[in-house]
């Protein structure tokens, strides 16, 4: 088995926002998006900062029952996402 985790990012060159998100097997699980400055906090355009220690602990057991960790980073523009 295999774990594949896939950080994906974005930017805008005509605007300051910017996008991240990380998907482990094909599925999203964690998502940032820049959005107004008066947003930008934990409860709202972070929120999925609470899924990292999950996202840890998934890594964590992968390599514990011997599963091949796969890293792979993609920069896109934004809106292709």
């Amino acid at each position: 088995m295999k774990m594949k985790v896939k950080g994906v990012s974005s930017t805008n060159k005509h605007d300051w926002r910017c996008h991240y998100h990380i998907e482990v097997n094909g599925k999203s699980k964690a998502s940032f998006t820049d959005g107004e400055p008066e947003d930008a906090n934990m409860g709202r355009d972070f929120n999925d900062i609470f899924s990292i220690i999950g996202l840890m602990r998934m890594a964590y057991e992968a390599g514990k029952n011997g599963e091949d960790f796969e890293y792979e980073s993609e920069i896109l523009e934004w809106g292709e996402w």
